[in-house]
């Protein structure tokens, strides 16, 4: 059996937790030969034609076998991979020949045909092109004729990520839901497209109920078969080989003016240790989270707050950190290394605004034992059952972020206990059963 798995970004190159998750559809298939088609960032005219190369040099885990990666430079005015730095008008242009963009359809169906494979699975193809879906389809039993045509019979698979087939941003924002509820003309276009693009694939995996719900409203998808399978978490210790290269923390300057406690010496919270993991956005709390700390550090003078992560308030963070001791910004983190950043933490706090189609970070809590203070949004009440293995709170609320903590201080442990138990739904084992159903129901 051979199988194909499409994905914009592949380890090494990771933005986020999507990537790793791409690489759990490559490591569930130990008697398969598998394969990835991705993006790379440009290096030359070279880029755009294309190579393939193998995974990973060192071995996988045992009974996981090789996987070949094959690469290139969609044709656009920029990649995906620095797409932050360009002004907005720029990546309109640039998002418009991402949706139609016919180099990214001519090396796929290229590969494709050449390949043959029995599954295709496509995940957020952002940035590689969405034109993807037109490739496969060409290589389709009923699509294919004369010398395409073969008595193979291909399934595919498309896997939701985000919301980026119904909104450019990818994600709806709390306060601002009609942005995606009552799209402008310009994103109806955009959805219209996209719906028309994708078609019916064979089936659609969801990591949750909620985002499969938001995609059944825009009448996507209507001849797929559906189902919801939640995301695994990753067995990252054995994954140092392919983790991004480590990126130096932000260094403290001399000379820094600190903001002394008024409790500090007394040792309120020793030994309690706050844990933020992820993107440095406005839309996923950090403004709430510093704010809440500023205040909960007074009646906890002895806490720490440890922040992971790289985002466009890097530098506002940094200069939190260095106004508060107890604020400790690590700056990026390999995904191996993430493990021991998990262990020993009091609680992990995700205050984001944004509607989370599932929520990497809190199984990745979970698998640690550590329970997480979320915002009570998107798909996040799915994974987090309130008052067991964390705290629910109403998003921007302060008055509740502030309780919370308090609560997991002073009685974590039954919480610390569920969190574990929990974690058994995420493995990676999991979620190999649930997809091999997903495949046998297509066959």
């Amino acid at each position: 059996m051979k199988i194909c798995v499409i994905h914009s970004i592949f380890p090494p190159y990771a933005r986020g937790g999507a990537e790793h998750v791409a690489q759990a559809f490559t490591r569930i298939w130990p008697e398969a030969e598998v394969f990835v088609i991705s993006a790379m960032p440009f290096s030359g005219w070279a880029s755009f034609a294309g190579k393939w190369e193998p995974l990973t040099p060192t071995p996988l885990p045992e009974g996981e076998g090789r996987v070949r990666v094959f690469r290139f430079t969609p044709f656009n005015l920029f990649t995906i991979f620095n797409i932050v730095k360009y002004p907005p008008l720029l990546r309109i242009m640039w998002h418009i020949i991402d949706m139609f963009n016919l180099h990214t359809y001519l090396v796929a169906r290229k590969i494709l045909l050449r390949e043959k494979p029995d599954l295709i699975i496509t995940r957020n193809l952002k940035g590689l092109g969405y034109t993807i879906p037109l490739a496969i389809r060409y290589t389709l039993p009923a699509y294919r004729t004369g010398r395409h045509a073969t008595r193979y019979t291909t399934k595919w698979i498309h896997t939701l990520h985000d919301e980026s087939l119904l909104h450019p941003r990818g994600f709806m924002e709390w306060g601002k839901e009609g942005a995606l509820r009552n799209p402008n003309p310009l994103v109806r276009i955009y959805r219209a497209a996209a719906r028309h693009l994708f078609g019916s694939p064979n089936a659609i995996v969801a990591p949750s109920r909620f985002i499969l719900n938001e995609y059944n409203a825009a009448q996507f998808f209507p001849r797929s078969k559906k189902f919801v399978v939640p995301n695994p978490v990753m067995d990252i210790a054995n994954n140092s080989s392919i983790s991004p290269s480590p990126q130096p923390s932000p260094t403290r300057g001399e000379g820094v003016n600190r903001v002394p406690s008024p409790f500090m010496g007394e040792g309120q919270g020793e030994g309690v240790r706050f844990l933020y993991v992820g993107q440095l956005e406005p839309y996923k709390g950090i403004k709430l989270l510093l704010s809440a700390w500023q205040e909960f550090v007074r009646e906890y003078s002895s806490a720490t707050l440890e922040i992971v992560g790289q985002g466009s308030m890097r530098d506002e963070v940094d200069r939190v950190s260095r106004m508060f001791p107890s604020v400790h910004y690590r700056g990026f983190v390999p995904h191996d290394e993430l493990t021991q950043v998990f262990m020993g933490a009091t609680a992990v706090i995700f205050p984001t605004l944004a509607y989370e189609s599932f929520g990497l970070v809190a199984i990745e809590s979970f698998a640690a034992g550590v329970p997480v203070i979320s915002s009570r949004i998107g798909a996040l009440p799915e994974i987090i059952e309130d008052g067991r293995q964390g705290i629910l709170i109403t998003p921007g609320d302060k008055t509740e972020l502030l309780r919370a903590m308090r609560i997991l201080i002073k009685d974590g442990a039954a919480l610390r206990r569920s969190a574990i138990s929990r974690s058994a739904d995420f493995s990676l084992a999991s979620f190999q059963k649930r997809m091999y159903s997903v495949y046998k129901g297509l066959t």
